[in-house]
């Protein structure tokens, strides 16, 4: 069992509702999650869409009841290696991606958000095979939520694929954020906490691996951001970091799909 996860700062912060809004409690839009790599993540991405909820009903003064939170569902399912893909040659995860997110459509959502970034490599086609519902992109939301900071230079902690995809440094770059690569030394450790320390339970291994690079990272950039859905599990417990500099991409993800959620429920005049 893994620790008591810690709502990250910065992607989180309570928005107020818009001048001149209104709302309602009528039926939110469902919501869908995609978990299962691995299923710690999935279960996080839902927590933190909780989170998320209960700040938004905070911010407009509703009551948190049961009744109130939208309908969403998380969706496990074993899918395959996402890097050893696309390094090693292995099994195409597309295809089980895409019927877990044909499930969660065919139960009513509309707006999909996948607990996993290196996925997101495969963004076009999912989008595509789960049109008309919406799939939300880990990256570009990350990446607002950056700006939002202020932070103009970011250094990323993701799976080896993922910095070598460019699949960050194109959205960053659209927000006019410099991206700090990590070192091979870094990425190492990286690889080590997510599929020695997270995925195989490990989060002591995890945390210890993590730490050292993220230390080291915000040495050399404004802000570090967590752009793979198993690292905040393992800086979780880290006290000595800020989180207002710790970019946390599932808690960014989790909050833009509360407020898709919401948005049925709110009206601007």
């Amino acid at each position: 069992m893994h620790p008591k996860r810690q709502p990250a700062e910065a992607a989180q912060r309570p928005v107020a509702p818009p001048a001149g809004a209104t709302w309602s409690v009528s039926r939110p839009a469902t919501i869908g999650i995609i978990g299962g790599m691995g299923p710690d993540a999935g279960v996080d991405l839902a927590a933190q869409f909780l989170l998320a909820c209960r700040q938004w009903l905070t911010t407009r003064g509703l009551p948190i009841n049961d009744q109130l939170y939208p309908p969403h569902l998380l969706i496990q399912r074993p899918i395959a290696d996402r890097s050893r893909a696309i390094t090693h040659g292995g099994p195409d995860p597309l295809e089980g991606i895409v019927d877990a997110c044909r499930v969660a459509i065919e139960a009513g959502a509309t707006t999909l958000g996948i607990a996993c970034n290196t996925a997101h490599l495969w963004y076009p086609q999912i989008a595509l095979a789960s049109a008309p519902a919406r799939v939300l992109h880990i990256a570009e939301i990350a990446a607002q939520a950056v700006a939002r900071g202020g932070f103009r230079r970011a250094a990323l902690m993701a799976t080896a694929v993922t910095c070598a995809s460019g699949l960050y440094h194109e959205s960053m770059a659209r927000h006019g954020v410099e991206v700090v690569d990590m070192t091979p030394a870094q990425s190492e450790d990286i690889q080590r906490a997510i599929y020695d320390g997270v995925k195989a339970g490990n989060y002591s291994l995890a945390r210890t691996l993590a730490d050292g690079v993220a230390r080291a990272l915000l040495e050399h950039a404004e802000c570090i951001v967590m752009a793979c859905t198993e690292l905040p599990l393992a800086l979780q417990q880290a006290e000595w970091l800020d989180r207002r500099r710790a970019i946390d991409a599932t808690a960014a993800l989790a909050f833009a799909l509360a407020q898709e959620a919401f948005r049925p429920c709110e009206t601007v005049a």
